[in-house]
């Protein structure tokens, strides 16, 4: 019964928190000062993101996006942004890679999930109880190492 409830809390906190960031996404719109961007596409949800990131000293001084997607596309954009702003460029490739690595993986870890310490990202990863959207909350994800990684590539979830 406990582990019911949680699981029940853990999908109310999982739709509250999309429906949230998919409404009002943050750090949403074009950059016109930017040191790298990159282009992603969903082609069987239709989702389309563009990544745009200020690198300064290292750090990622400044991120946003723009794009046409499904709600959780957009709201795990808006997550990518407001977690990696501000962070080293290496820390923000890690947390991508993780991130990347967790959505993927067969198997739950409470182990991995930790090493975000973000409880929104964790909220998140509820998205792994529908297999097929996995795609659309990795896309973003996938585009901003294309970005930071200098790649001049769409990156494609197919």
């Amino acid at each position: 019964m406990a582990t019911q409830k949680k699981t029940g809390n853990l999908k109310e906190l999982y739709k509250k928190l999309v429906i949230e960031h998919a409404r009002k996404p943050q750090n949403f719109g074009c950059m016109e000062l930017h040191s790298d961007s990159s282009k992603g596409v969903n082609p069987l949800c239709g989702d389309k993101i563009k990544i745009y990131i200020l690198q300064e000293k290292g750090h990622i001084s400044k991120i946003s996006f723009e794009g046409v997607g499904c709600a959780i596309s957009i709201a795990s954009a808006s997550l990518l942004t407001e977690t990696l702003k501000n962070q080293s460029v290496a820390q923000a490739k890690k947390y991508a890679k993780n991130f990347i690595m967790i959505m993927n993986s067969n198997h739950e870890s409470s182990e991995n999930k930790k090493k975000f310490n973000n409880r929104d990202l964790e909220t998140l990863m509820a998205v792994k109880d529908f297999p097929t959207r996995i795609k659309c909350a990795t896309l973003c994800w996938q585009t901003f190492l294309s970005a930071i990684e200098g790649k001049d590539i769409v990156v494609t979830t197919e």
